[in-house]
């Protein structure tokens, strides 16, 4: 079964629970993990209940068949349904998932996979499209409207509510974030709102959101890196005009290179590694860093590394080549670069 759009959304808020599996899936790793969480809240009767929840690592399930099957067939020693989780799913799961579920039926675990943006001719998403006992649900960053902003800040706690001014407001800085970051954002303003007795204003929103600044500049890092050099002009040509220096994005692209290469080397893994981030990293950007972990062989990092130098060197230097166009030749080679 394939769910897309609003039928997705309203799956996630009442989850069929004669299904034995689905797969949550789409370009925003955030919006994903929220997905998770909603569904796995419903079956669980709106408490996230870790006795009730057994998470796979996705490399281990490719590999044994029978890991899978082990945490699908347990049996609890508390009432309700059990989930299985397996998070950054790709196609390799495609062929131990066939073999395992063929047995499993609504009285196991409910499993749910999470992958990244995929390909129509996915075989994990064939896998899941083509049978009735499973549901492939594809999300699109398609940014939060503003009844959905309304909606969560009151879902936060917000009891006074929120002007139309200071709505549109918000509708518009969010449509530049990813969606961990806008939840976080909302959660923000819902406990900022508490104890007053009058509506969320503009000024309330203004004070609080993040600079659009800030935001373009982690969104032009998680370009470059995350290898979508079709973003890196248009973001540049934003941040340009909002007045910051080109010799800023090159440090900002120097500093995560270094975590990246950090994450990449630890001899315990990309997990762990993660764990030991400090200050600690959360949803969509934890998310995205070990997905570049996975993408980024470490000699690519290294050059990486190598080329930002450089490219610093450069805009440090009397030049002949504009410092624009030295940061996006830069940003599109390191794009290019990314997976390969």
């Amino acid at each position: 079964m394939k769910l897309t759009g609003r039928d997705a959304v309203r799956f996630c808020q009442k989850p069929d629970l004669s299904l034995i599996g689905l797969l949550l899936f789409g370009s925003d790793s955030g919006l994903i993990a929220a997905k998770q969480r909603e569904v796995i809240a419903a079956v669980m009767d709106g408490e996230m209940d870790d006795l009730r929840l057994t998470d796979l690592n996705a490399a281990d399930a490719r590999k044994d068949a029978a890991l899978i099957d082990e945490a699908l067939r347990a049996r609890g020693f508390f009432p309700g349904r059990r989930v299985v989780t397996i998070l950054g799913g790709t196609d390799g799961l495609a062929k131990p998932l066939n073999q395992v579920l063929e047995g499993v039926t609504a009285d196991d675990a409910l499993l749910i996979v999470t992958a990244d943006a995929l390909p129509a001719r996915s075989g994990l998403r064939k896998l899941f499209e083509s049978r009735a006992d499973l549901a492939s649900l594809q999300f699109f960053d398609d940014g939060l409207t503003p009844e959905d902003l309304r909606s969560a800040l009151a879902s936060a706690g917000l009891t006074t509510g929120v002007t139309q001014n200071a709505l549109d407001v918000l509708t518009e800085i969010t449509r530049d974030m990813d969606h961990g970051s806008s939840l976080q954002l909302i959660e923000t303003l819902a406990t900022y709102g508490m104890g007053s007795t009058a509506p969320l204003d503009v000024a309330a929103v203004r004070s609080i959101a993040p600079m659009g600044s800030d935001t373009d500049i982690d969104r032009f890092v998680e370009a470059v890196a995350g290898g979508r050099p079709e973003q890196i002009g248009p973001l540049l040509r934003r941040l340009m005009t909002s007045g910051i220096q080109p010799v800023a994005l090159v440090l900002a692209l120097q500093r995560h290179f270094r975590l990246l290469m950090r994450v990449i080397s630890d001899q315990n893994g990309i997990d762990s590694a993660l764990g030991s981030v400090r200050p600690p990293l959360w949803g969509a950007r934890r998310h995205a860093l070990a997905a570049q972990a996975r993408r980024w062989p470490l000699a690519q990092v290294e050059a990486a590394a190598r080329m930002l130098f450089e490219t610093d060197g450069r805009l440090r230097s009397s030049g002949q080549v504009p410092d624009r166009e030295l940061v996006e030749r830069c940003g599109l080679r390191l794009a290019m670069m990314a997976g390969r």
